[in-house]
């Protein structure tokens, strides 16, 4: 991987070790070695005492200040795309952190214990609160059970769904914080609404339909 690369939590580096000593923000994994944090691929060389020259390999958390500002942290509130949803999580991609949007996507889960404390259990438990391709306010935060992804929480009431398309991708509008109606059809459906901060970068209607054509 070339220098100076962004990778994300569980990214492959490098198939091998090879010649390269591992240096921090990485991890080995049946011989191949991952970033164990978001930041920016760094190789740099050093003498050691026999003169031989020794190449480090690295995952930085930054190249400057400005670049630390814009990685997911924990605690961060940021803007992701729910991509599927299972029993136990649903799959995100982090796609933006306040006002700035990320060239490429982290990818992170969204654990059901995160959708609101104290939630019953459900047989379909984020079918009340976000489906995929939805659109949410999501905060990053600490799971010890995940150590490899981002992972989200929408249990507090400012977080959760900010956009999201009926069956024809037509908009779906707020009813209320529980609920959103088709402006095709008039069919209603849960979601759990966000109440959104002026300050988040949020996707419209528009460039999506531009992003998709």
């Amino acid at each position: 991987m070339i220098s100076g690369t962004l990778v994300a939590p569980g990214d492959k580096v490098l198939d091998g070790i090879g010649d390269y000593k591992m240096g921090n923000g990485l991890y080995e994994a049946n011989r191949r070695v991952y970033a164990a944090v978001a930041g920016y691929v760094n190789v740099y060389g050093f003498r050691d005492k026999t003169d031989n020259l020794v190449q480090v390999i690295e995952v930085r958390r930054s190249e400057n200040q400005l670049d630390n500002e814009l990685l997911p942290f924990n605690g961060a509130v940021v803007t992701a795309k729910v991509m599927a949803v299972g029993l136990r999580f649903a799959k995100c991609d982090i796609i933006s952190i306040g006002d700035k949007v990320y060239k490429k996507r982290f990818s992170a889960l969204l654990p059901k214990k995160k959708l609101r404390p104290l939630e019953p259990e459900l047989s379909e438990p984020f079918k009340n609160f976000v489906r995929p391709n939805d659109y949410i306010l999501a905060k990053v935060c600490d799971d010890a059970g995940i150590k490899d992804k981002f992972v989200l929480s929408i249990a507090e009431d400012e977080l959760g769904v900010v956009l999201c398309r009926g069956k024809f991708g037509e908009p779906m509008q707020k009813v209320d914080w529980n609920t959103v109606v088709s402006t095709r059809t008039g069919r209603t459906e849960l979601r759990k609404m966000a109440k959104v901060p002026q300050k988040c970068m949020l996707p419209s209607y528009s460039n999506q339909t531009n992003s998709a054509a």
